[in-house]
């Protein structure tokens, strides 16, 4: 045999989407419909020893170092696998949803024989243990617990007599019923079928299973051993399926007991490195804005290739040396660059996990998810980053097997229900399409279905048969409009036309719709978050932690950025900085005043040069110590009125705390200046000053001062301390952004109106035209957002009956909150 010769052959099918696998002496094809033409088929059967001789030596050295997967005694506790174990998780934390439902719908057209259909039904349900698998825990720890006794009874629903114009419709919507059921893993068996019958030869079956004990190449199989049982019970013979040498939960156990150890930490390690430091998610420029959870709702959007494209697709693929995948994650990363202007992106796709032959014939999820990440440059050619992608998704496939609840578990990313942790839009490839015939008097097609569901923000399917491609984009509905969804599938269209067209093209040279370019511009600025804009005479970085933290408590999305360091003088006169720049949110400003006796020249030391804890240097005489101070608050004050005058940006200035090394006169220097200061700033409105008194009040913390971190990084106060200082600062920048409600507490007698009711009684007060006036104001106060409450010495009950015996008042008793 020539392996050489066998490797570019098998690498010139998996370029075409032809998959081969061996079961000891048979040689499996899946494959595209349309490709495996005649001919191919005929070079493929003539080279079949070949290739199951390479195949069978590829497997023994896959297999020379792993464990083989044995079969586990029932009667313990039965693991998860790795898969299950996260949508197990994910069931707990979310609920019951449609969207792990994994459906498939045939029309059979034919004398079906209904007997036999439920007696492969069975078989297969006998057949395989994760069908009669349900989900408990012990001890807090979930288990596979198999039901020898659970069996699956077909439903029949029969819709002969409605008539035919109206029987379409009511199909559509009870299969929309069926397969949108949600499941409960507690419950055996989590799959259903159903069997609609239209008339005496025409049928609709339905499959569905919950994601948890099936994928998409379990419904492949289901249909495959249905046919061939079917086949085999119409015409009285025994089932031709060979017996399962292992069953699902057995793999369950070998994947846990092999990703145990090393090969484990080797495959983390290459997605530690790999997805370090990735941007939580692609911020999707959406047409409404992102809720707090996920709420799975969706719909899809497709679209059919012709065939051209499909064929030109091809030869690039086998131009470039790259798979199709490979140029369909190209062309959607260049369309999700220019249109995010994210230039990191992070791509998820689904791999099959079925990379032993004994697997092969098994119903379970044995998917994995993977991430490929890139990144992007305007000024790169498409054929460079093509290459890019191709060795990531080869990088990606050689760690494939390390789950990805693992690799969630090592990035530990910040975890919001509003999204899914790593990746957001994801890419899957499908080339298995859902078909079989159960025998030559009854075929069975498929029918596309719908679950109205999302699991991501976006998921683009491609499914390729007969020489044709379609696209499927599933969306959520809660994020974008139809249209929207459109428009992007289009654009997806003409990037992957581009890309063969013109592949030498810089990726700045792709170009998104002018519908598109105007939705992203006005979502960017829906989702701009104000800026919060820090310069300071210290390190004031430490301080952004408990800053943000409130900052989302106070739902108040902020973007945090600092100015270089000790740059204050620089940011407030700099036309160009990044606190004259800030147009939407807040300029804060941090100053301790002993900041400014650092670094001053040589000359003006002591002899020694050696300074107090924390100062590295201290101005030898007095009065220049306070004369450079008193010049910097005023140089201070004078840039502050100035920047504030050229910007509507608020500006909050907060006098930190000197150090509790500092000596008394310092002390007492500091406090005049920050008098000074607040008495120049007092009739700025758009300047509001924090004095460290203040600061200290509301939030003592009696050990503040951290010598050490001042010397060495001129990070002056301990944690406690910049919590405290985050805190007060969310507490002025919520006053500062939220409205500012106003009380007007009224009294009653010869307020509102004439006389006193605890007196006169309801009937005896007047509402002359002086207090009808005060009344309409009141009334417009209120309308304006300020509360109403009254303050009255009289009974409650004669203030009410006021209120009802002149029902023509203004003020009414729904404008008053107390």
């Amino acid at each position: 045999m020539n392996n050489q010769t066998i490797v570019k052959f098998l690498s010139q099918l998996r370029k075409l989407n032809v998959q081969v696998s061996s079961n000891g002496e048979k040689l499996r094809c899946q494959a595209p419909e349309g490709v495996l033409t005649p001919a191919l088929s005929q070079q493929i059967a003539e080279r079949k020893p070949e290739i199951l001789e390479y195949l069978q030596q590829v497997r023994q050295e896959e297999h020379k170092n792993l464990p083989a997967i044995s079969v586990i005694p029932r009667d313990e506790n039965l693991p998860l696998s790795f898969a299950q174990e996260r949508l197990w998780f994910i069931n707990q934390l979310e609920g019951s949803t449609v969207a792990y439902n994994s459906p498939g719908v045939l029309r059979i057209s034919g004398n079906l024989n209904l007997n036999a259909l439920q007696q492969a039904l069975s078989d297969i349900v006998r057949r395989h243990e994760v069908l009669r698998t349900s989900f408990q825990t012990v001890n807090g720890t979930p288990i596979q617990v198999i039901d020898p006794k659970a069996t699956l009874n077909l439903k029949i629903v029969d819709l002969q007599e409605i008539e035919v114009k109206e029987r379409e419709t009511v199909l559509q919507q009870q299969i929309q019923q069926e397969i949108t059921k949600p499941f409960k893993l507690e419950r055996a068996p989590l799959i259903r079928c159903r069997l609609w019958q239209l008339d005496a030869t025409e049928y609709v079956f339905s499959l569905t299973m919950h994601h948890i004990i099936s994928d998409a190449w379990s419904i492949g199989i289901f249909i495959q051993e249905l046919s061939s049982l079917y086949r085999a019970f119409t015409q009285g013979e025994p089932s031709p399926l060979a017996k399962l040498p292992i069953q699902y939960v057995d793999f369950a156990m070998w994947q846990r007991q092999w990703l145990s150890g090393g090969v484990l930490e080797t495959q983390l390690n290459y997605w530690r490195k790999q997805l370090d430091g990735a941007p939580d998610l692609l911020q999707l420029p959406t047409d409404h804005p992102r809720s707090s959870v996920h709420t799975f709702r969706g719909a899809q959007h497709s679209v059919i290739l012709s065939k051209s494209i499909v064929t030109s697709l091809n030869a690039l693929a086998q131009s470039q040396g790259v798979t199709l995948f490979a140029i369909l994650v190209t062309a959607l990363k260049i369309l999700l660059f220019k249109w995010t202007g994210q230039s990191d992106i992070v791509l998820g796709t689904v791999i099959a996990g079925r990379n032993r032959s004994e697997l092969e014939p098994l119903i379970g999820c044995f998917i994995n998810f993977l991430a490929v990440r890139n990144h992007l440059n305007g000024q790169q050619r498409a054929d460079q980053f093509l290459q890019q992608v191709g060795k990531k998704v080869v990088e990606a496939y050689s760690n494939q097997d390390c789950p990805f609840q693992k690799i969630i578990e090592a990035l530990n990313p910040d975890r919001q229900l509003s999204h899914n942790p790593i990746y957001n839009v994801a890419l899957l490839l499908q080339n298995f399409p859902l078909k079989g015939f159960f025998n030559e008097n009854l075929e069975a097609t498929p029918i596309d279905i719908d679950l109205e569901s999302s699991l991501l923000d976006l998921r683009f399917v491609i499914l390729e048969s007969s020489e044709k491609m379609r696209i499927d984009c599933e969306y959520n509905t809660d994020l974008f409009e139809r249209d929207t969804i459109k428009q992007l599938v289009e654009a997806y269209q003409g990037t992957l036309e581009k890309l063969v067209q013109q592949l030498d093209s810089k990726l700045s040279d792709f170009e998104l719709s002018a519908e598109l370019e105007v939705k992203a511009k006005a979502a960017k600025a829906r989702d701009k978050k104000p800026k919060i804009a820090i310069a300071a005479t210290f390190t004031a970085e430490p301080v952004e932690e408990s800053l943000s933290f409130w900052m989302e408590e106070l739902d108040l999305p902020s973007e945090i950025q600092f100015a270089p360091y000790n740059q204050v003088f620089q940011e407030l006169l700099n036309p160009v900085s990044l606190i004259a720049t800030n147009q939407d949110g807040v300029n804060v400003v941090l100053v301790r005043f002993e900041d400014w006796l650092r670094n001053q020249n040589s000359s003006q030391l002591n002899g020694n040069g050696a300074g107090k804890e924390g100062i590295l240097t201290v101005l030898e005489q007095p009065d220049k110590k306070i004369e450079q101070i008193e010049q910097n608050v005023r140089d201070i004050a004078n840039a502050l009125k100035t920047a504030a005058r050229d910007s509507s940006t608020p500006y909050l200035v907060c006098i930190c705390p000197a150090s509790t090394t500092a000596e008394s006169e310092d002390i007492a220097l500091y406090l005049r200046m920050e008098n000074f200061l607040a008495s120049y700033l007092e009739e700025l409105s758009s300047i509001y000053l924090i004095k460290s008194s203040e600061l200290v009040s509301l939030y003592p913390v009696s050990d503040y001062y951290d010598p050490h971190g001042d010397e060495l990084g001129h990070i002056p106060y301990k944690p406690t301390f910049f919590s405290a200082l985050g805190s007060m600062l969310a507490r002025k920048i919520h006053a500062l952004k939220s409205i500012p409600y106003k009380v007007i507490v009224l009294d009653c007698d010869e307020t509102l109106w004439k006389g006193v009711c605890g007196e006169d009684g309801a009937t005896g007060v007047e509402i002359d035209a002086p207090h009808q006036a005060l009344q309409e104001f009141i009334v417009t106060q209120q309308r304006a957002g300020k509360l109403i409450c009254l303050c009255s010495k009289n009974q409650e009950v004669d203030v009410w009956a006021v209120f009802e015996h002149h029902d023509s008042m203004p003020l009414r008793k729904e404008h008053l909150v107390s």
